[in-house]
């Protein structure tokens, strides 16, 4: 389109703002930005719908079910009519959900061969009353991609997030507050950015073996009985890298080493004291950085960068 607003006259892919004319921009770039050109969504508000997909694109209304009302008989799941239950949302197969309240449960919330994003918020909440003994909050299993941004996930009597197959992203959420551990890795492939996990009774994460975890700019603080995070044989392409990781309650050093696969792991804050931090039964690890035992009030926010004050020693294995 020609931009006759500019002197001289422009062809530009849009122009932005309310007497402008972003038409142009659809699909995975529906954004004008200020540089008259199309791009993919980075937050929900730049969406009519409020929800920025993971590609870019923004999630159609018809596309969204929503979850944070009370009343049980709503299963249609509609932003008027929100379902109370996150399994009743999953139940209407539409590829997002948000989540806009606290959805309590009492058994697993099970995600099973699905494609699915879900979005919370300031005070979005999935969590569970009663019950088996030892279930999870949410269980993640089969052909699944998964991706939850945004969520607490509290109250299991089990652990927080169970993956046992498929791919899951979480991003910007809190896993915390569980008996079990809150994020157990036992199949399928996961990603971790921006996430607090803490206060969990089992454990932050446990990774078994041969399942790949990539985690970056994260929180794992103060869980108790376990180790702050416990690898064994880590999967190909697994990354520890720009994380705060201490107070942990365990018995033994920070990381401990007896060789094996391979795991990457740069520069990461990490607990110097008795408890551990990381423990990993038996990668070859590449480390980076230096121990530093701050506490979590004195770090910054997940998904800041490293600040100057820790050093940055070159890759080494230890």
């Amino acid at each position: 389109m020609c931009d006759l607003s500019a002197a001289p006259a422009v062809c530009v892919q849009c122009t932005p703002g309310p007497s402008g004319d972003a038409g142009a921009c659809t699909g995975t770039t529906p954004v004008c930005d200020t540089a008259k050109t199309c791009r993919g969504c980075t937050a929900d508000s730049e969406c009519a719908s409020n929800l920025c997909a993971p590609n870019g694109s923004c999630a159609a209304a018809s596309d969204i079910a929503y979850v944070g009302g009370t009343v049980d008989a709503n299963t249609m799941c509609t932003e008027a009519a929100p379902c109370s239950k996150l399994v009743t949302a999953l139940g209407t197969n539409k590829p997002f959900i948000r989540v806009t309240g606290t959805t309590t449960h009492n058994a697993d919330t099970v995600i099973d061969g699905k494609t699915v994003t879900i979005v919370g918020g300031a005070n979005a909440k999935v969590t569970r009353t009663g019950g088996s003994t030892g279930g999870n909050v949410i269980r993640i299993d089969g052909a699944s991609t998964v991706v939850l941004r945004g969520l607490e996930v509290s109250g299991g009597d089990g652990d927080g997030i169970e993956v046992a197959g498929g791919n899951v992203t979480v991003i910007s959420s809190k896993l915390q507050n569980n008996k079990g551990l809150g994020l157990n890795v036992a199949g399928g492939a996961v990603t971790v950015t921006g996430t607090v996990i803490s206060g969990n009774e089992a454990g932050g994460i446990l990774v078994a073996d041969n399942q790949k975890l990539v985690i970056t700019n994260s929180f794992i603080v103060k869980n108790t009985n376990n180790s702050g995070l416990r690898i064994s044989k880590p999967g190909a392409g697994s990354k520890i890298e720009f994380n705060t990781i201490v107070d942990n309650a365990d018995n033994g050093t920070g990381v401990a080493d007896t060789g094996g696969s391979s795991a990457t792991m740069a520069p990461s804050r990490r607990a110097t004291t008795s408890s551990s931090g990381i423990r990993v039964a038996t990668p070859d690890v590449q480390t980076a950085g230096t121990a530093s035992s701050r506490t979590p009030s004195s770090c910054p926010a997940p998904g800041l960068p490293m600040t100057a004050s820790s050093s940055r020693a070159p890759m080494t294995t230890i």
